[in-house]
This record gives structure tokens, C-alpha cells and sequence, in this order.
């Protein structure tokens, strides 16, 4: 459900946002890094979330759908019909995708990766460490 729900919102944006996307790439990336970071901070904290949000709003980024419905637009979009509409919207956007999908999936790659309490020398227990003790 979560994969059709990122599909719907992914879909809903390349309608809307084509446009701005390609005109300002970075401005969509900012905001794919702001959105997982966050995702990364409430996900891996003692911040107090509704379990509504936490399964259906958070989860989106962290088990990787909102990731993976981009993908899955990115990959389609290669095999779509040459002179589609389809193919004609999303082609020219497809490199902006690709690296919004990218930052989005790094929330679930965070999350699936495991807490390593040693602390030994790698980014991922660097930022975790961080997290707990900021």
C-alpha cells in the first residue's frame, strides 16, 4: 500500500512540478536531503510520533517506497514509446529524478543498515552517534 500511495504522490508531482524541476533541479534536491533527513532524525530518536505518522507518513521515506516508486518512474520512463506524452514530460526530467530518488532512498539504506554500538570508524555509526548524543 505504501508503494501504491509513493506512486500516486510521485506520479501527482511529475504532472505538476516538470517544469520547475528542470528549470531548478537543486531547490528539489535541498528539499529531497531537508525531508530525509528528517525522516533519518525522527526515525532514529526518542521524538514522540503518532502511530499514524509513523506508519504511513514516516515509513514512506524509510522503508524506501517514496525511493522506490521514483525508481520505478525512472526505469519506466525507458520503456515507454518513443513520441508518447508520456515519454515527451518525463525524458527531459529523468537525470533530476534519478538524483531526487537517490537522496530519498538514503532514509531506508539508514535504516535497514544496523546500529553498530562499537562506534567504530564509518560514517553511518558517525551520524547515528551524533543523532542519540546531540
Amino acid at each position: 500500500m505504501l508503494f501504491i500511495i509513493s506512486l500516486s504522490i510521485v506520479t501527482a508531482a511529475v504532472i505538476l512540478l516538470d517544469k520547475p524541476l528542470k528549470k531548478q533541479p537543486s531547490v528539489f534536491y535541498v528539499a529531497a536531503a531537508v525531508l530525509t533527513a528528517f525522516s533519518i532524525v525522527i526515525d532514529h530518536s526518542d521524538i514522540a510520533v503518532s502511530s499514524f505518522v509513523k506508519d504511513n507518513v514516516l515509513a514512506i521515506f524509510t522503508r524506501g517506497a517514496l525511493g522506490a516508486a521514483l525508481w520505478a518512474v525512472v526505469m519506466w520512463t525507458g520503456a515507454l514509446p518513443n513520441g508518447s506524452a508520456a515519454i515527451k514530460k518525463l525524458m527531459p526530467i529523468r537525470g533530476e529524478l534519478s538524483i531526487t530518488a537517490a537522496i530519498i532512498t538514503f532514509s531506508h539504506i539508514v535504516r535497514k543498515r544496523p546500529v553498530n554500538h562499537d562506534h567504530q570508524n564509518n560514517i553511518y555509526t558517525f551520524i547515528i552517534h551524533r543523532l542519540h548524543h546531540s
